[in-house]
């Protein structure tokens, strides 16, 4: 027995599959009708991910935020790094079908704009960085702001930030440090971009490791 189908309120068609049986197909949903995609499929064009891994910054040559009041640094990536599964700088194999590469190494920034990315669509970043501070007691944040053009251009619509890191140990040692932050792509910022900033109360260096992206996008 296949999919029974009951009607919504407008007379669309909604699938339910009898007791006892399983879908053998799997059933995307956009505003006007069911479209039927094979199971094999369905992931590749819902879920995915991107890895770049930075080999520009290292603790010879790091990022340096000298206020000793404190301040910022917008984080840079070259995506030319390893990690432990080698060279990321390619993410065919990784990313959801039909969407390019979200990070330009020309501008340091995320891109939405022509990348494949749609409205509503969530983004899982994780940021992962080595973080020296020049002076102790101090506190980090990584922070993300949102444009509504690309490279960071037009105006900056909002952002947000979140702690990563207190240093209370001791001064002048890199520790390696992640952070995973979560946002969804709005209509005010699909034609835009967004930067990744650290933030410390005092004076720091840091490198870039890299970040990772887990793109899920919204059935339609």
């Amino acid at each position: 027995m296949g999919l029974e189908f009951k009607t919504d309120i407008n007379g669309n068609p909604i699938p339910r599959v009898p007791e006892g049986e399983s879908d053998t197909a799997g059933l995307l949903h956009n505003s006007k009708n069911l479209i039927e995609v094979p199971d094999d499929e369905v992931g590749k064009k819902l879920i995915g991910w991107q890895d770049f891994a930075d080999s520009t910054t290292t603790e010879a040559n790091p990022l340096v935020q000298s206020n000793v009041s404190g301040g910022e640094v917008l984080l840079t990536n070259d995506n030319n790094g390893t990690l432990t599964d080698g060279n990321t700088s390619v993410n065919a194999e990784t990313t959801v079908e039909g969407l390019n590469d979200m990070w330009s190494t020309a501008s340091n920034t995320l891109v939405f704009k022509d990348t494949g990315i749609e409205k509503n669509d969530v983004i899982l970043l994780r940021v992962h960085t080595r973080i020296s501070a020049d002076i102790i007691s101090q506190d980090f944040d990584v922070k993300l702001d949102f444009y509504d053009d690309v490279d960071a251009g037009g105006n900056r619509v909002f952002g947000f930030q979140k702690q990563i890191h207190t240093e209370t140990l001791s001064a002048g040692v890199f520790r390696e440090k992640m952070v995973d932050m979560k946002f969804f792509v709005g209509e005010s910022i699909l034609n835009g971009s967004a930067t990744i900033s650290l933030v410390g109360t005092k004076s720091f260096e840091a490198t870039v490791i890299g970040w990772n992206l887990t793109i899920l996008k919204i059935a339609r």
